[in-house]
């Protein structure tokens, strides 16, 4: 997503934000609207195009899955933000139970000494680690202070 936010068109708009629909046009809250007159409406919705075809075109040259790359064509060609939300839905891969359990192991053998070093800050950069561990886990499943 950070590289999509670099993949500006002229009017400012980037591959990033129409994935999130707060491009020029988009339905999100706080995209732009379209402009008023024929002819700056025209160009706006010929730029919102190529970015929706740009978009398919970069995600789909990194899919690397015959049967995911054949989906994406059928039914989301030049269609970016669904092909998108195709590729997400198909590679989140819920955890199970066990996994679960090696995380909890994980979790609970972090060591300042072997994991983080002592040096100075050694505790923001427990938390910080600790935070990060925690983000990995499904979000019903996170540890918490309680």
């Amino acid at each position: 997503m950070a590289y999509l936010a670099g993949v500006v068109d002229d009017r400012g708009n980037s591959l990033a934000d129409h994935i999130l629909d707060v491009d020029e046009g988009g339905a999100a809250a706080g995209a732009m609207p379209m402009p008023v007159g024929a002819a700056a409406a025209a160009k706006a919705n010929a730029l919102r195009l190529k970015r929706r075809k740009t978009l398919f075109q970069k995600e789909y040259k990194h899919i690397s899955d015959p049967s995911v790359r054949t989906h994406l064509f059928n039914n989301h060609y030049n269609d970016g933000p669904a092909c998108h939300a195709y590729i997400a839905t198909v590679s989140q891969k819920p955890i199970g139970r066990l996994e679960l359990r090696i995380l909890d192991k994980k979790f609970d053998d972090v060591s300042i000494r072997d994991d983080i070093g002592v040096k100075e800050g050694t505790i923001k950069h427990l938390v910080r680690f600790l935070q990060a561990m925690n983000a990995r886990r499904p979000a019903a499943d996170r540890k918490t202070a309680d």
